[in-house]
């Protein structure tokens, strides 16, 4: 059966470490998607909400053609809010392809502890400290 991971969590929570570790575990199982890498490769990483609106219909694009060639999915995207649109796309995908079990793994990890790892992230994949304050307030 075939597994889509949707994980939550503020940014630095740890979603892509635990993505990343989970594919080495099981080599050619699993493909990680995330709008950040997605943003990256077609953007520059540009964010507006146009430009994301178009990654998300991108984002589930290559989430159901990797699930219809037989890999499951990690999606390490935030996803905010918990249970919200996000879970309703993938079980909508889910639902399409067929024998797919959707599992939701929440990263509850403190903002501080966040914005501690944010500092040490590469240059480049740094958030602001406001957009996890942003979050936090929001969820």
């Amino acid at each position: 059966m075939l597994e889509i991971y949707l994980l939550y969590g503020l940014p630095s929570a740890g979603k892509c470490t635990w993505a990343t570790e989970l594919i080495k575990l099981s080599p050619g199982k699993y493909k990680r998607i995330t709008k950040d890498l997605l943003r990256e490769l077609l953007d520059n990483s540009l964010y507006n909400r146009d430009n994301e609106k178009f990654m998300l219909s991108i984002r589930n694009m290559i989430i159901k053609e990797s699930l219809l060639k037989g890999y499951s999915v990690i999606v390490s995207d935030t996803n905010f809010p918990f249970g919200g649109i996000h879970y309703e796309t993938i079980c909508n995908i889910a639902k399409q392809v067929g024998d797919v079990t959707v599992i939701e793994q929440y990263f509850d990890v403190s903002v501080e502890e966040c914005k501690r790892r944010n500092i040490l992230r590469e240059q480049k994949k740094v958030v602001p400290e406001s957009v996890i304050d942003n979050m936090y307030n929001k969820y």
